[in-house]
């Protein structure tokens, strides 16, 4: 059978064993013949192939002995690794089952006993298992799941309603521990070490191996639900194949104590959702989450805090079901006749020829069974937030090489969902990204560092445009008139998250709380909002517009405008600037400032420099200077020092906005702030790698905008 393996059924997912994959695959791949997908996915796989093969060469040039070389390296790496192994947590990761599709079923009872899955035609978010027994799956399209099951029931999302589930859930796991990290709406890691700790019993107290009498005296007053167990278990049962959970009666052994405040959590979540759950017990979250999957739904699986018990649990593993190991190193592993993990180990020599130093100590630390067993509600805590819509071919442009006006409703669409999201945990991003999937199934993506955070519809959606506009020109450059370029999906995401508290600060500094304050833009004088988004926009649009202005002036003339002023000699700090900076290349002046520049630059970069540096010559020669409208000080008229010394103006006002007891607007306070901002010119170690990158970005933005 011919067609690409990334379009053969993944049957990884609970309740989807032993199904005729060939059957299943043979009308996946009927039903994608032809289609734009088939043709990405095909050269997606021509790719992987050809990697795959210069691996392959790779590995057939390595000698015996440079192997044995390596695996006698690699020995000193996995004892060192061995050293740091600690059983001592008891680590639970709780998998609600099926989450989206049992939200349904529960609001709908009629969806119980028929196929059903969430999501569109495009594509599916979840299914339910009886849906599952024909193949269909999460991040399926919906059109091939209905040829796989015609009678399946597809029943749109509701992400609002799973929010407010998850957040049930969330309450109910807090009763029991404060260490907890939700991954996602429906998966959680919880740290139950000091509450096993405090349910354990001596044996002379245990409801198990104590008398009557002791016992009844110890637990009188405890919670029945500690204490119970189904009358119908066995004692001899294994915990593994007991009834999904019951507890049992031993109250004094680390594991049974374990197993019955597992066995209770989960009851209490079904008891406040009417939903099942399943879970995974063992000393680490990436053992944890393996055990998750091995006893859906609606049961758990406890793998013993024991070495030899774990490695060889481990050593029995399919290398696909390894957190962390995709399609793509299924494929490069399967070609080494890697399939299971203790082949990691096995072939360590080998590996360690082929793959990155950190992709070689993942493998031996997952052949070892080691993972982390540190859970913090601060890992859990939103560090994104991203919505996206796909839809059917759409037109990206117009006629006038504008955005359409499809598109500009998705996004205002997209961007008052995400505005709402924020609103609602109390967020704002300093970052803003785009995702466009086009119709080739290319995917492009770019992002926006502000120096404010932000958090409503107006200001996302005026950061979200200026990016797709950026990515249309892009994609325009050499295209012949009438070109339209064509998209499948739109997505908007924020991130770098500030709370509302912390943002009242930088609110403070710049004024924006106040409505009645303005800012004067440094070109045109105007006096404008006092919001960091639109200024931002406004001065971009001026500056582009003066250069172009003084593209058209004769030789050695320059038209004046406010915004240059007579040179000072105070002004020479400003222009040593590159000089005092962090060393850069030699002769990359501006490239200098930014360390870290070298990665972003690429042929389009440097296109988009020459450009730049054209566009700049009538400036650069001239005795003209541009005044920072936060500190009011001459500066260089290079647009990258300009740009630069303008967020350094606003992170130093950030930074000291708690200690300044009153508020000039943003002008007027940076004025008392203006020696210490020229002390920060230069790159010191004490400048954080949030001010770093955001550096890079805004140089990055002006030769984009160049």
């Amino acid at each position: 059978m011919t067609g690409p393996n990334s379009l053969t059924l993944n049957d990884g997912k609970a309740g989807m064993e032993g199904l005729d994959k060939e059957r299943i695959n043979k009308i996946i791949r009927e039903a994608s013949k032809g289609s734009k997908f088939f043709q990405h996915a095909e050269k997606k796989e021509k790719e992987l192939q050809c990697k795959v093969e210069k691996m392959l060469l790779e590995r057939k040039a390595l000698s015996d002995q440079v192997i044995k070389q390596s695996e006698v390296e690699l020995d000193a790496l996995v004892a060192r690794l061995e050293s740091t192994r600690d059983m001592s947590r008891d680590i639970v990761h709780v998998d609600m089952d099926a989450f989206y599709a049992a939200v349904e079923m529960r609001d709908n009872p009629a969806l119980k006993d028929v196929p059903m899955a969430v999501g569109g035609s495009s594509m599916l978010s979840t299914s339910n298992y009886l849906a599952r027994r024909y193949g269909v799956r999460a991040a399926m399209p919906g059109f091939i799941a209905k040829k796989l099951c015609p009678d399946l029931v597809i029943v749109p999302g509701n992400h609002d309603k799973y929010s407010a589930v998850s957040s049930q859930i969330m309450d109910v796991i807090s009763k029991y521990t404060t260490e907890f990290s939700a991954m996602s709406l429906d998966e959680v890691y919880c740290d139950m070490t000091e509450l096993v700790q405090n349910r354990t019993v001596p044996p002379e107290l245990c409801p198990e191996h104590g008398s009557p009498e002791t016992v009844e005296s110890a637990t009188r007053g405890r919670s029945p639900a500690s204490v119970q167990t189904d009358s119908g278990q066995s004692k001899s049962e294994s915990k593994n194949e007991s009834s999904h959970g019951s507890s049992i009666l031993c109250w004094c052994r680390r594991e049974n104590v374990v197993w019955n405040v597992v066995a209770e959590l989960r009851g209490d979540i079904e008891l406040a959702t009417q939903l099942t759950a399943s879970a995974g017990l063992s000393c680490n979250t990436f053992l944890a989450k393996v055990c998750s999957d091995l006893n859906k739904p609606n049961g758990q699986y406890l793998l013993s805090p024991d070495r030899e018990t774990v490695l060889d649990f481990v050593a029995q593993l399919d290398i696909k079901k390894v957190p962390g190991i995709g399609r793509v190193q299924q494929a490069y592993l399967s070609a080494l006749e890697i399939n299971k993990v203790s082949d990691l180990i096995a072939q360590r020599g080998v590996l360690a020829h082929l793959f990155t130093a950190g992709t070689v100590q993942f493998y031996l630390a997952t052949a070892l069974g080691l993972g982390s067993n540190q859970v913090s509600s601060e890992e859990g805590k939103c560090k994104s937030m991203s919505t996206e819509n796909t839809f059917t071919d759409m037109d990206v442009n117009d006629e006038n090489n504008k955005l359409s006006p499809e598109i500009k409703t998705m996004l205002s669409e997209l961007s008052a969902t995400l505005a709402n999201r924020l609103k609602a945990e109390n967020l704002a991003g300093e970052t803003i990204s785009i995702k466009l999937k086009l119709a080739t199934f290319e995917i492009l993506q770019r992002s926006r560092t502000q120096t404010h955070a932000i958090s409503s519809k107006e200001d996302i959606e005026l950061v979200a445009r200026d990016l797709l506009n950026l990515l249309l020109r892009e994609k325009l450059e050499g295209k012949p008139s009438g070109f339209r370029l064509t998209a499948r999906l739109l997505g908007v995401r924020v991130n770098k998250f500030v709370t509302s508290t912390k943002q009242s600060s930088l609110l403070s500094f710049t004024g924006t709380s106040c409505p009645s304050k303005t800012w004067n833009c440094p070109v045109c004088e105007a006096a404008l909002p006092a919001q960091i988004v639109p200024f931002n926009r406004h001065v971009d649009t001026c500056i582009d517009s003066h250069v172009t202005n003084q593209e058209t002036c004769r030789s050695g003339e320059l038209v004046k405008s406010p915004l240059l002023v007579e040179e000072t000699v105070s002004d020479k700090v400003e222009n040593d600037l590159v000089s005092q900076s962090c060393p850069g290349e030699a002769g990359d002046k501006e490239n200098a400032e930014f360390p870290g520049f070298d990665h972003f630059k690429d042929n389009e970069t440097e296109k988009r420099g020459q450009k730049r540096k054209s566009a700049e010559a009538p400036f650069n020669g001239e005795a003209g200077k541009w005044l920072c409208p936060v500190c009011n000080k001459a500066l260089t008229s290079n647009l990258a020092i300009f740009n630069l010394h303008i967020d350094r103006c606003l992170l130093q006002g950030r930074d000291s906005s708690a200690t300044r007891k009153e508020s000039g607007g943003p002008v007027g306070a940076a004025k008392k702030q203006r020696t210490s901002c020229d002390e920060t010119i230069t790159c010191t170690n004490e400048e954080s790698k949030e001010v770093a990158q955001r550096q890079s970005e805004s140089l990055l933005r002006y030769f984009k905008r160049a």
